[in-house]
Protein backbone atom coordinates (compact mmCIF):
# COMPACT_ATOMS: atom_id res chain seq x y z
CA UNK A 1 0.00 0.00 0.00
CA UNK A 2 1.02 3.54 -1.21
CA UNK A 3 1.87 5.77 2.31
CA UNK A 4 -1.34 8.10 2.72
CA UNK A 5 0.22 11.37 2.74
CA UNK A 6 -1.37 13.74 4.77
CA UNK A 7 -0.65 11.56 7.86
CA UNK A 8 1.91 13.27 9.60
CA UNK A 9 -0.59 16.28 10.12
CA UNK A 10 -2.70 13.85 11.83
CA UNK A 11 -0.07 11.99 14.33
CA UNK A 12 1.62 14.41 17.30
CA UNK A 13 -1.11 15.48 19.88
CA UNK A 14 -0.12 15.08 23.75
CA UNK A 15 -1.89 16.93 25.97
CA UNK A 16 0.17 19.13 28.99
CA UNK A 17 0.18 17.44 32.36
CA UNK A 18 -0.67 19.21 35.44
CA UNK A 19 -1.33 19.02 38.93
CA UNK A 20 -2.68 21.20 41.41
CA UNK A 21 0.49 22.89 42.58
CA UNK A 22 1.63 23.26 39.33
CA UNK A 23 3.21 21.59 36.01
CA UNK A 24 4.42 18.08 36.72
CA UNK A 25 8.37 17.45 35.38
CA UNK A 26 8.45 16.40 32.16
CA UNK A 27 10.72 13.25 32.01
CA UNK A 28 10.89 11.89 28.88
CA UNK A 29 10.61 7.86 28.45
CA UNK A 30 13.95 6.01 26.62
CA UNK A 31 14.07 5.13 23.37
CA UNK A 32 13.64 1.32 24.53
CA UNK A 33 10.98 2.07 26.12
CA UNK A 34 9.04 4.31 23.73
CA UNK A 35 9.95 1.17 20.69
CA UNK A 36 8.46 -1.61 23.07
CA UNK A 37 5.31 0.38 23.60
CA UNK A 38 5.22 1.07 19.66
CA UNK A 39 5.11 -2.23 19.36
CA UNK A 40 2.54 -3.39 21.80
CA UNK A 41 0.66 -1.02 20.66
CA UNK A 42 0.05 -0.66 16.53
CA UNK A 43 -2.17 -3.24 14.52
CA UNK A 44 -1.44 -6.11 13.38
CA UNK A 45 -2.94 -8.40 10.43
CA UNK A 46 -4.89 -10.56 12.84
CA UNK A 47 -6.76 -7.89 14.12
CA UNK A 48 -8.25 -7.25 10.77
CA UNK A 49 -11.12 -9.31 9.32
CA UNK A 50 -10.26 -11.86 6.39
CA UNK A 51 -8.91 -10.75 3.01
CA UNK A 52 -6.72 -8.24 3.96
CA UNK A 53 -3.10 -8.39 2.40
CA UNK A 54 0.05 -7.19 5.04
CA UNK A 55 2.98 -5.06 3.33
CA UNK A 56 5.54 -3.44 5.18
CA UNK A 57 5.53 0.37 5.50
CA UNK A 58 7.22 2.76 3.74
CA UNK A 59 10.25 4.16 5.50
CA UNK A 60 10.94 6.74 3.61
CA UNK A 61 7.32 8.09 4.11
CA UNK A 62 8.15 11.12 6.28
CA UNK A 63 5.70 9.95 9.27
CA UNK A 64 5.31 11.97 12.15
CA UNK A 65 6.14 15.28 10.82
CA UNK A 66 3.46 18.03 9.76
CA UNK A 67 3.61 19.05 6.62
CA UNK A 68 5.11 22.38 6.33
CA UNK A 69 1.96 24.09 4.26
CA UNK A 70 -0.52 22.42 7.01
CA UNK A 71 1.64 23.84 9.76
CA UNK A 72 2.27 27.43 8.29
CA UNK A 73 -1.57 27.68 8.04
CA UNK A 74 -2.03 26.65 11.90
CA UNK A 75 0.73 29.09 12.91
CA UNK A 76 2.89 26.80 13.60
CA UNK A 77 6.70 27.26 14.10
CA UNK A 78 9.62 25.31 15.32
CA UNK A 79 9.72 22.44 17.18
CA UNK A 80 6.01 22.62 17.27
CA UNK A 81 5.83 21.72 13.68
CA UNK A 82 8.24 19.60 13.33
CA UNK A 83 9.07 16.08 14.90
CA UNK A 84 12.54 16.72 16.30
CA UNK A 85 11.01 15.93 20.05
CA UNK A 86 10.32 12.51 18.50
CA UNK A 87 11.99 9.33 20.82
CA UNK A 88 10.60 6.67 18.71
CA UNK A 89 7.86 6.64 15.70
CA UNK A 90 7.22 3.24 13.91
CA UNK A 91 4.21 2.21 11.93
CA UNK A 92 2.55 -0.82 11.83
CA UNK A 93 2.43 -2.88 8.44
CA UNK A 94 -0.06 -1.25 5.82
CA UNK A 95 -2.74 -3.37 5.01
CA UNK A 96 -5.25 -3.54 2.12
CA UNK A 97 -8.27 -5.40 1.00
CA UNK A 98 -10.24 -5.20 -2.36
CA UNK A 99 -8.86 -3.38 -5.66
CA UNK A 100 -9.49 0.01 -7.57
CA UNK A 101 -11.78 1.02 -8.05
CA UNK A 102 -13.54 -0.23 -4.41
CA UNK A 103 -11.25 -0.85 -1.67
CA UNK A 104 -9.62 -0.01 1.82
CA UNK A 105 -6.47 0.97 3.31
CA UNK A 106 -5.22 1.35 6.81
CA UNK A 107 -2.96 1.19 8.87
CA UNK A 108 -1.45 2.78 12.59
CA UNK A 109 1.51 4.74 13.90
CA UNK A 110 2.88 5.36 17.46
CA UNK A 111 4.90 8.03 18.22
CA UNK A 112 6.46 8.80 21.75
CA UNK A 113 7.41 12.04 22.00
CA UNK A 114 9.65 14.31 24.57
CA UNK A 115 8.46 17.17 25.26
CA UNK A 116 4.51 18.08 26.39
CA UNK A 117 4.67 21.24 25.53
CA UNK A 118 5.32 20.93 21.83
CA UNK A 119 2.64 18.16 21.57
CA UNK A 120 0.44 20.52 23.44
CA UNK A 121 0.57 23.60 21.09
CA UNK A 122 -0.30 20.68 17.93
CA UNK A 123 -2.99 19.56 20.09
CA UNK A 124 -4.46 23.11 20.55
CA UNK A 125 -3.68 23.67 16.78
CA UNK A 126 -5.23 20.73 15.27
CA UNK A 127 -8.49 21.33 17.94
CA UNK A 128 -9.02 24.80 16.46
CA UNK A 129 -11.62 25.78 13.84
CA UNK A 130 -9.31 26.38 11.25
CA UNK A 131 -7.39 23.11 11.05
CA UNK A 132 -10.43 21.71 8.79
CA UNK A 133 -9.14 24.48 6.06
CA UNK A 134 -5.68 24.02 6.69
CA UNK A 135 -6.12 19.86 6.62
CA UNK A 136 -8.86 19.86 3.35
CA UNK A 137 -6.32 22.82 1.55
CA UNK A 138 -3.44 20.71 1.58
CA UNK A 139 -4.99 16.93 1.03
CA UNK A 140 -6.43 18.51 -2.10
CA UNK A 141 -3.19 19.78 -3.40
CA UNK A 142 -1.24 16.73 -2.33
CA UNK A 143 -4.12 14.43 -4.25
CA UNK A 144 -3.84 16.53 -7.68
CA UNK A 145 -0.16 16.21 -7.31
CA UNK A 146 -0.44 13.09 -7.26
CA UNK A 147 -2.74 11.69 -9.98
CA UNK A 148 -1.54 14.64 -12.20
CA UNK A 149 1.66 13.39 -12.34
CA UNK A 150 0.83 9.58 -12.59
CA UNK A 151 -2.61 9.21 -13.80
CA UNK A 152 -3.37 10.54 -17.68
CA UNK A 153 -7.15 11.39 -17.70
CA UNK A 154 -8.07 11.89 -14.12
CA UNK A 155 -9.58 14.52 -12.72
CA UNK A 156 -9.71 15.36 -8.50
CA UNK A 157 -12.72 17.61 -7.55
CA UNK A 158 -13.21 19.91 -4.08
CA UNK A 159 -12.73 18.10 -0.98
CA UNK A 160 -15.21 18.53 2.09
CA UNK A 161 -14.20 17.82 5.59
CA UNK A 162 -15.85 16.58 8.68
CA UNK A 163 -14.56 16.62 12.11
CA UNK A 164 -15.11 12.88 13.66
CA UNK A 165 -15.20 12.76 17.50
CA UNK A 166 -13.57 9.92 18.16
CA UNK A 167 -13.91 8.81 22.21
CA UNK A 168 -11.34 10.49 24.32
CA UNK A 169 -11.77 7.56 27.44
CA UNK A 170 -9.01 6.42 28.76
CA UNK A 171 -7.10 8.56 26.78
CA UNK A 172 -5.66 12.26 27.48
CA UNK A 173 -7.55 13.67 24.66
CA UNK A 174 -8.52 12.55 20.72
CA UNK A 175 -9.52 14.53 17.80
CA UNK A 176 -10.46 12.92 14.35
CA UNK A 177 -10.86 14.21 10.42
CA UNK A 178 -12.87 12.51 7.48
CA UNK A 179 -11.66 14.23 3.96
CA UNK A 180 -13.94 13.31 1.49
CA UNK A 181 -12.41 13.69 -2.64
CA UNK A 182 -14.30 12.94 -5.82
CA UNK A 183 -11.78 11.93 -8.32
CA UNK A 184 -13.01 11.40 -12.15
CA UNK A 185 -11.59 9.12 -14.81
CA UNK A 186 -13.00 7.56 -18.32
CA UNK A 187 -16.35 7.06 -18.22
CA UNK A 188 -16.04 6.29 -14.15
CA UNK A 189 -16.03 9.04 -10.66
CA UNK A 190 -15.29 7.52 -7.09
CA UNK A 191 -15.10 9.07 -3.97
CA UNK A 192 -12.00 9.08 -1.92
CA UNK A 193 -11.72 9.31 1.64
CA UNK A 194 -9.49 9.41 4.22
CA UNK A 195 -10.09 8.70 7.76
CA UNK A 196 -7.53 10.04 10.68
CA UNK A 197 -8.46 9.39 14.33
CA UNK A 198 -5.93 9.98 16.81
CA UNK A 199 -5.30 10.21 20.79
CA UNK A 200 -2.61 10.59 22.98
CA UNK A 201 -1.67 8.97 26.37
CA UNK A 202 1.09 10.14 28.67
CA UNK A 203 4.13 10.59 26.24
CA UNK A 204 2.72 8.20 23.75
CA UNK A 205 1.40 9.23 20.50
CA UNK A 206 -1.25 6.66 18.14
CA UNK A 207 -2.84 7.68 14.90
CA UNK A 208 -4.94 5.53 12.82
CA UNK A 209 -5.25 6.26 9.13
CA UNK A 210 -7.71 4.86 6.77
CA UNK A 211 -8.50 5.08 2.99
CA UNK A 212 -11.42 4.17 0.94
CA UNK A 213 -12.02 4.58 -2.49
CA UNK A 214 -15.44 3.89 -4.39
CA UNK A 215 -17.86 1.39 -2.38
CA UNK A 216 -14.95 0.05 -0.43
CA UNK A 217 -14.94 -3.06 1.74
CA UNK A 218 -16.41 -3.53 5.10
CA UNK A 219 -14.11 -1.51 7.90
CA UNK A 220 -15.18 -0.86 11.85
CA UNK A 221 -12.89 1.92 12.48
CA UNK A 222 -14.46 2.54 15.60
CA UNK A 223 -13.64 -1.38 16.70
CA UNK A 224 -9.82 -0.93 15.28
CA UNK A 225 -9.72 2.79 17.40
CA UNK A 226 -10.94 0.88 20.81
CA UNK A 227 -8.77 -1.61 20.19
CA UNK A 228 -5.57 0.57 20.04
CA UNK A 229 -6.85 2.98 22.95
CA UNK A 230 -6.64 -0.41 24.92
CA UNK A 231 -3.70 -0.71 24.03
CA UNK A 232 -2.26 2.23 25.22
CA UNK A 233 -3.88 2.01 28.38
CA UNK A 234 -1.54 -0.54 28.72
CA UNK A 235 1.30 0.09 27.45
CA UNK A 236 1.74 3.68 26.80
CA UNK A 237 5.04 5.33 28.53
Amino acid sequence: MTRIEMSGAALLTLALLTSGCGTTKDTPPTKAQGTAAAKAINLVKADLGAGYTSTPSDPSGKSGAIPADVATCLGLSGSAAADSTSLVDISSDDFAKGAPPNGVQLSSEVEVVASTKDAHKQLTAFQSDKASTCLGTSFEKTLKQQVGASTKGVTVGKVKVAKLSPSDANTDGAFGFSLTIPVQGPGITINVMTEIRGFLKKHTEVTLLSLTYGSGESLDSNALYGKLVDRAKASAV
